[in-house]
């Protein structure tokens, strides 16, 4: 099977909840050491990481299909391997994370080659942003930095807010209510907001109730 059969094979195209509608490439957090490590960390948003629960409270084929995607990370992608994407919008990662700088490349090098479409990554892996050549991120492509912590917005150096277009941080009510955080996520669907995967001129802070 050649890579870009693997990548069209690898597609969730039928989600459930929020992600409904939208089409996707991830590979499984369960696998992801850096995922790891973050779910261990106290007050760390990871440590209530639904993928990793849908890992494990659905049947094999999940995790099977997830795990065929792992060769993402360490194979490098020339124009050829790409495929088509059939979509408006699309998401890198809806179950898992950034685990290597060539699996950061490859998903750029999607987004080149299928300029039609818009592509959002939400990704925790700051260290491999700074590292991001820009003329490597295609136009179509925003990248949405996850704070880590629960409650608290991370704070990005200039270097890094200039290579990314948001930050994503979660909140529990408790603290809604009495900071006054304006949530602007979770009350839809995103193929009804597409705020996340729109290009704006405006650095983006996302904000959502945690479920």
């Amino acid at each position: 099977m050649t890579k870009k059969e693997m990548i069209t094979k690898g597609l969730t195209i039928k989600h459930s909840g929020k992600m409904e509608g939208m089409v996707s490439f991830s590979t499984n957090t369960a696998n992801n050491p850096f995922c790891n490590k973050m779910r261990s960390i106290e007050g760390c948003i990871c440590s209530k990481c639904y993928a990793y629960k849908m890992t494990r409270r659905f049947s094999k084929g999940f995790s099977n299909k997830l795990d065929a995607n792992e060769w993402i990370k360490t194979e490098v992608l020339e124009k050829k391997d790409v495929p088509f994407i059939n979509a408006a919008y699309f998401r890198f990662e809806a179950f898992g994370e950034l685990e290597t700088f060539t699996q950061l490349l490859n998903y750029l090098t999607i987004a080149k080659y299928n300029p039609h479409c818009n592509f959002a990554l939400w990704t925790k892996r700051v260290d491999f942003i700074y590292c991001l050549d820009l003329d490597h991120k295609p136009k179509n492509v925003n990248i949405i930095v996850s704070s880590p912590t629960m409650n608290k917005q991370l704070q990005l150096t200039d270097k890094i807010k200039s290579k990314v277009d948001g930050v994503f941080t979660v909140y529990d009510k408790s603290t809604v209510d009495s900071e006054g955080v304006p949530i602007n996520c979770g009350s839809r669907k995103c193929v009804e907001c597409l705020a996340c995967y729109k290009k704006s001129k405006t650095f983006k802070v996302i904000n959502e109730l945690v479920k």
